[in-house]
């Protein structure tokens, strides 16, 4: 005999006396070492600032895997730099339940002189 429309011979969960499977919100990786960017040279000297946004694939074990610029005031200048430099940033990694995942985070680096 065939069952239509999602129906179970147990009935629901509910009805059944069984668990409902809870939704588990991802933790997002959280840094735990942040390498500062080493200020380019020819930025430094005409007193250039600026920022570089970007979006880090942090995987399983906490290493960035990937980064892709998102965003770069000015454009070019300082965008080696950060990515040199988020390559080498440890994070906790992301989490769903107990379970360690790859995760995308979305950071800024402000270049400012000082």
């Amino acid at each position: 005999m065939a069952l239509g429309g999602g129906a179970s011979p147990m009935g629901s969960p509910a009805e059944s006396g069984a668990p409902r499977a809870q939704s588990v919100e991802p933790t997002p990786p959280r840094v735990l070492r942040r390498t500062p960017p080493q200020y380019p040279k020819a930025a430094r000297a005409r007193g250039a600032t600026g920022r570089v946004v970007l979006q880090l694939l942090v995987d399983e074990r906490g290493r960035v895997a990937e980064v892709r610029v998102v965003e770069a005031e000015p454009a070019g200048v300082f965008d080696e730099a950060a990515i040199a430099a988020a390559r080498s940033w440890v994070f906790e990694p992301g989490r769903e339940g107990e379970a360690r995942v790859q995760a995308w985070v979305r950071q800024t680096i402000r270049f400012e002189l000082e």
